[in-house]
């Protein structure tokens, strides 16, 4: 599947994920890179519920040079499910988390 027809699949499923802003979603999405020009690996993560903007949080961690991209993916992957954890109430219904690295996953 080409990337403008992914993009639109994934615009419409987070249209209707929070079309019911009673229903509370946790939304994560995570990336690692490396900066081409210094070698230093990086992760962030976005949280969300809902995208509410009182209830959204960005994070980044610098990683260094000694790892690969692969671990940065694998590191941020893992801080968007401890992130989300932390975030479950009893009014959570379902917790995304979107990578862009299909290696990791």
């Amino acid at each position: 599947m080409d990337k403008q027809k992914e993009a639109a699949q994934h615009k419409e499923l987070i249209q209707k994920l929070v079309e019911y802003q009673n229903v509370s979603n946790i939304i994560a999405y995570s990336d690692g890179s490396k900066n081409e020009k210094t070698n230093n690996l990086g992760a962030g993560v976005f949280c969300t519920i809902n995208f509410n903007t009182n209830n959204s949080e960005s994070l980044s961690w610098n990683l260094g040079l000694n790892i690969e991209v692969f671990n940065a993916e694998l590191f941020a992957i893992e801080k968007a499910f401890k992130i989300a954890f932390e975030r479950i109430t009893k009014f959570t219904k379902n917790i995304w988390i979107f990578s862009n690295s299909q290696a990791a996953i």
